[in-house]
């Protein structure tokens, strides 16, 4: 299982990476009006979104199957809804 770990540690980096990258933009534009707020979230967070989902796919043809990796992609593809609907709300914060 040494693959499985070596795996499992570069998805979880690359997953916190990507969760402190929306929480920054989240922090920037916490103060702003809501509709400030809706458009920096939008032009910052929609890349971001959507390679994170696309990594993800990517990943999950790569891991080993029965592994906490391919748990955690699994998990990591639920919020998928959730996310969009975050980066297009104006009143929806990230928690």
């Amino acid at each position: 299982m040494p693959q499985a770990l070596e795996t499992d540690l570069a998805l979880a980096r690359h997953a916190l990476a990507y969760a402190g990258g929306l929480f920054g933009i989240e922090r920037e534009a916490a103060a702003a009006p809501p509709g400030v707020r809706g458009q920096t979230r939008r032009a910052e967070s929609e890349g971001p979104v959507d390679a994170s989902f696309d990594r993800r796919e990517a990943d999950g043809k790569q891991v080993l199957d029965r592994t906490p990796a391919t748990n955690a992609i699994g998990y990591g593809r639920t919020p998928r809804v959730a996310l969009q609907r975050f980066r297009d709300g104006r009143r929806l914060p990230l928690r």
